[in-house]
């Protein structure tokens, strides 16, 4: 917070007199007082800022996502909104600064989940603010924060006949649960599941399959 001092010095005399011979008036000071007052000036209202709301909980690391605040009082033209996500299970002995915003009103920030994110599902996030330097109070929905999901398969050769199996090999990482559609040409056109039975095509050409 910037403030302004103002210094006000007030002097007051006491003068005290009388009549010496041949009539002259004689005066001289008999006390002499000094005060000195001293101001400080500054912004006069109070300053809060929390998290209203966030546009989603459960992420995957690299994620971003959006966070909606409200700030009142006065802030300098200079201030920076920043909001921090804290370590595993909500610490913020150490904490991660991931979106920030130069204001000095309640608005929007965007954020993003760090790469190297353990996965947790209790991460928490808090608002601070520069100028003045103010932590607002932690949000109090908890961040769920997952392993990126990889999907990837491949078939076990690069080519079949009409009516042979075809097999393939699920490959995915950091997933578990998985959907297949294979098209309406096969034997099985969807599967639940990691590995998929083997299916059969009716018509040849390329295939396209959805994992």
């Amino acid at each position: 917070m910037k403030q302004n001092l103002i210094l006000c010095v007030n002097i007051y005399i006491l003068l005290e007199s009388k009549i010496i011979n041949g009539g002259v008036m004689k005066t001289k000071i008999i006390l002499l007082v000094f005060t000195i007052i001293l101001f400080v000036t500054g912004n006069t209202f109070s300053q809060t800022i929390s998290i209203t709301s966030v546009s989603k909980t459960q992420l995957c690391v690299g994620d971003e996502f959006t966070v909606d605040y409200v700030a009142s009082g006065t802030f300098e033209d200079d201030n920076v909104f920043v909001v921090q996500l804290s370590y595993p299970n909500g610490d913020f002995s150490n904490f991660y600064n991931i979106g920030n915003n130069k204001s000095m009103n309640s608005g929007s920030i965007i954020c993003k989940i760090p790469d190297n994110l353990s996965t947790n599902p209790n991460y928490k996030i808090r608002i601070m603010s520069s100028e003045p330097y103010l932590v607002g109070d932690v949000y109090e929905n908890d961040l769920s924060v997952f392993a990126k999901i990889v999907p990837y398969f491949e078939p076990e050769k690069p080519g079949y006949l009409i009516g042979d199996e075809v097999k393939f090999k699920n490959l995915s990482s950091n997933a578990s649960k998985f959907t297949w559609y294979f098209g309406t040409d096969t034997d099985i056109s969807t599967f639940e599941g990691r590995n998929p039975p083997p299916i059969k095509y009716s018509t040849q050409g390329m295939k396209q399959l959805v994992l």
